[in-house]
């Protein structure tokens, strides 16, 4: 992939806006309604609008905490992709989603500035993709606990896009942008251009608990605008694997979905 020049194709991109994590970010509300205000853009733009999303031990699937904001609650035509790790790309579908779109530039925002939002942006970069970090649409904690063990969230939000600011990347466009001048552009296909013959398909599996919180089911988020489709419980692949999302549960064999061939 080269600099997608002066008409790049864009995604929106949430890291880890999840109810555990927003509730110790700084500016955590202006925050929320920048990527809000980016997200009904995007939608009106046709443009793709991708959510990562932590799942670890803290953040178990099926918990509050682990859902997204309410704010920012994934709709139809919205793709959320699972994540384990800080850079929203390792070990995810995250660029397959994006190749399969032609995305050229993604539109970075979320939580937390110095850890997930710096570690997928400079991944993206390192993918062949141009990056524009959202400068009021990123956030880090509060760390009331630790004064002086770490910058002050106000600190890192400016350091961060300062360094951005000056990033030079070769063959590729880094731009820092508040929410407000960020330009989706307007006229292109929904959900930009369409898919390569033989891409990747448009979907990601989401684990969710089920209604009884003891089993598991399998929803599918497409790039379709406006369809949002939960596959039967027979037309899903599941695999047996060790559980390592809490301590007590780990050992313990759960159900994990994936995509089926």
């Amino acid at each position: 992939m080269t600099a997608s020049g002066p008409n790049p194709t864009p995604a929106l991109l949430v890291i880890d806006m999840q109810n555990t994590l927003v509730a110790i970010a700084y500016r955590a509300s202006a925050t929320v309604a920048a990527i809000a205000g980016l997200r009904t853009r995007a939608r009106a733009a046709g443009t793709p609008v991708v959510f990562a999303q932590q799942e670890d031990e803290e953040l178990e699937p099926g918990t509050d905490g682990w859902r997204i904001v309410s704010g920012l609650a994934p709709a139809a035509g919205d793709t959320v992709v699972p994540k384990a790790a800080p850079d929203s790309f390792l070990g995810t579908e995250l660029d397959a989603v994006l190749r399969a779109r032609d995305v050229t530039e993604v539109v970075v925002t979320g939580f937390a500035t110095e850890i997930c939002v710096e570690s997928t942006a400079r991944q993206a970069l390192s993918l062949g993709y141009d990056v524009v970090l959202v400068a009021d649409g990123h956030t880090t904690s509060v760390r009331p606990d630790a004064p002086g063990r770490y910058a002050a969230p106000e600190a890192s939000v400016a350091h961060h896009n300062e360094i951005y600011r000056n990033l030079r990347f070769p063959g590729r466009r880094v731009r820092v942008l508040p929410a407000a001048e960020v330009d989706f552009g307007h006229g292109s296909p929904p959900y930009g251009r369409a898919p390569r013959p033989g891409g990747p398909p448009h979907t990601t599996l989401r684990t969710t608990l089920g209604a009884t919180g003891d089993s598991r089911s399998a929803e599918v988020y497409t790039l379709t605008p406006h369809v949002r489709h939960t596959p039967p419980r027979s037309s899903t692949c599941t695999a047996t694997a060790p559980c390592r999302s809490s301590r007590r549960h780990r050992g313990r064999p759960r159900r994990r979905s994936r995509r089926c061939a």
